[in-house]
């Protein structure tokens, strides 16, 4: 066979819709699904792994994945298919590093308590690009975001998920998920607020409600009581000179940590 004249304009339908979009000999996978981004004007979506392209062989036939541009031919169709949870493409796990344990971490900070460490565990992995983190308690490796930015969002609600959860059902939220581990300055995503049902106050009986508003009747009544006298606040200053080039994010972790721990 001869060998295929290069560039191709191969038609992209999507919704209805058909664009022709031109695809480069030796082009990587990633530039020609972002071009299609562009031409559809769709927000990088490959990034966010809820479609994918699917390439039909010159004469028709059945649609699959398409696995690099040069497997593109004259006269083949490409269409963008959307994934949905549990849908016909699983996500294809990706290779991690090694985990950051507390072994990792300054002695004097590997008896702290375990909500303490995790948050301080997360943070130190993503700041060194690290794929995960062992859980001082469980044992168990967690993903940090920056593994997690390397596949599609698989809708299992990791911990971490840089996607705000995007393929994940609503039904599966509850609010039994809530986690009050000392780390939600760690980068991690929240779910949609949408998703989390709203908690609803039990009825109080009589008696209760009626104590409860003495009580406040003697609170309005009674003389005002000082405040107990604060301590010095933690400042940037207080860090060294290093911590003090941290992003701002990572500052937060670590001023509170510190302040924490010195019971400031």
């Amino acid at each position: 066979t001869m060998a295929e004249v290069w560039p191709l304009m191969i038609p992209v339908e999507y919704k209805g819709k058909s664009i022709p979009v031109q695809a480069v000999e030796g082009m990587a996978l990633a530039a020609l699904e972002d071009a299609v981004s562009a031409a559809f004007g769709l927000p990088k979506m490959w990034v966010r792994g809820s479609w994918l392209l699917e390439v039909q062989a010159a004469g028709g036939g059945s649609w699959g994945r398409l696995a690099a541009v040069g497997d593109l031919r004259r006269g083949s169709y490409l269409r963008v298919t959307e994934i949905l949870p549990g849908g016909p493409y699983p996500v294809i796990d990706v290779p991690r590093g090694p985990p950051l344990t507390v072994d990792n971490l300054p002695e004097e900070e590997r008896g702290l308590a375990p909500y303490i460490l995790r948050g301080k565990l997360n943070r130190k992995a993503t700041e060194l690009g690290m794929d995960g983190y062992r859980d001082p308690q469980s044992g168990e490796v967690v993903d940090t975001s920056v593994y997690l930015e390397k596949r599609p969002c698989c809708g299992e609600k990791c911990k971490h998920c840089p996607y705000n959860y995007v393929n994940v059902p609503k039904e599966d939220f509850s609010s039994s998920d809530s986690d009050d581990d000392a780390d939600s300055d760690s980068g991690a995503a929240q779910p949609p607020q949408s998703a989390v049902p709203p908690k609803v106050p039990s009825p109080q009986p009589d008696a209760e409600v009626e104590k409860l508003c003495q009580d406040v009747e003697d609170l309005c009544t009674s003389p005002p009581k000082s405040a107990p006298p604060m301590g010095p606040a933690l400042v940037l200053t207080d860090l060294s000179p290093e911590e003090q080039q941290k992003p701002a994010y990572a500052l937060r972790g670590l001023l509170h940590t510190r302040a924490c721990e010195l019971q400031r």
